[in-house]
């Protein structure tokens, strides 16, 4: 799988260590563990970051889809960019989670949309600093489906998270 590095152990259960290449050559580190309700349902897709903001920009409820037609100035100028920056910038040692996402159909416009329900801002950073793919989780199988096949990296970039950590 694109970017996984390592599953690592800890108190709470294992969970997977991802490894994004930034522009600048330096890498950002995230996270996939069983932090959520529901934990069979959860899925973990890599992302094409420019064919997510496609799909993002087609999210026909919230106002946050914007974030997916700005550029740096607009993504740096996000009043909860600092906190990412901070996030990130403690590396391999603390990965931040993935974001959250789903994948859903909008019967009104007849097309398919993705929104990000946590992690707008993780996202964000990583388009500002030129990472082209992204690890998301998706909670339903159907919608994580979808979404690898409207804007996954490549075949292997779909595992169900129960399949890839264990949780204790």
């Amino acid at each position: 799988m694109k970017g996984l590095l390592e599953v690592k152990d800890s108190m709470y259960g294992q969970y997977a260590v991802f490894e994004i290449p930034l522009v600048t050559g330096e890498k950002a580190y995230m996270r996939a563990q069983h932090l959520y309700a529901g934990i069979h349902q959860w899925y973990v897709v890599i992302v094409d970051r420019i064919k997510f903001f496609e799909l993002w920009s087609l999210e026909p409820y919230s106002g946050e889809n914007r974030l997916a037609l700005g550029n740096q100035k607009v993504w740096e100028s996000d009043y909860k960019y600092q906190d990412a920056e901070n996030g990130f910038s403690q590396g391999y040692d603390n990965p931040v989670p993935l974001p959250t996402v789903l994948c859903d159909f909008d019967e009104e416009s007849n097309r398919y949309f993705a929104s990000i329900n946590d992690g707008i801002t993780r996202t964000i950073w990583l388009a500002s600093k030129g990472a082209e793919f992204v690890p998301m989780l998706c909670r339903s199988r159907d919608g994580a489906n979808k979404l690898h096949e409207l804007v996954g990296v490549d075949e292997q970039s779909i595992v169900q998270l129960v399949k890839l950590v264990k949780y204790v």
